[in-house]
């Protein structure tokens, strides 16, 4: 046994994820994942590409999973904008697209948990609505129906 809790907390415990008016990020050197979040209160806030990415924009070859945990928010996505309340998410696939994050009230602002992963093809957005049950299958060719 080599990672015991103390080991495991020096290793990946990730602090001050959520920063007014910064977006921060972790990239991981063992998967390549990175696991961010963004804050913005009076200024919106753009997910720009790290150095690590080796792209001139962050979902050139990534896609991204973002789930709000503070007041209500929308992201910007090239021409899209989606409302994000709490606890709704959003699925991004890669392409050429700038986001921007943005709360909708100073006084309780978005909370913007995301992780990220570098993407081989392209998906298209899914929206979650919490609560909600999104029927985005098709039998013949999915098992699974429904997201919760």
């Amino acid at each position: 046994k080599s990672y015991d809790t103390k080991r495991l907390r020096r290793d990946f415990l990730i602090k001050n994820l959520f920063s007014e008016n910064e977006v921060n990020m972790v990239y991981s050197m063992y998967d390549r994942m990175i696991v961010g979040g963004a804050m913005p209160v009076n200024e919106i806030l753009h997910l720009e590409a790290i150095d690590p990415l080796k792209q001139p924009v962050f979902l050139r070859r990534r896609e991204i999973g973002i789930y709000n945990v503070g007041g209500k928010g929308k992201v910007k996505v090239g021409d899209d904008i989606f409302e994000l309340d709490y606890k709704e998410a959003l699925y991004l696939g890669s392409g050429d697209r700038e986001v921007y994050f943005e709360s909708m009230d100073a006084g309780n602002p978005a909370k913007f948990y995301f992780n990220s992963a570098a993407a081989t093809c392209n998906y298209t957005f899914i929206w979650g609505m919490a609560g909600e049950n999104l029927d985005y299958g098709d039998q013949d060719f999915l098992e699974i129906e429904d997201l919760k």
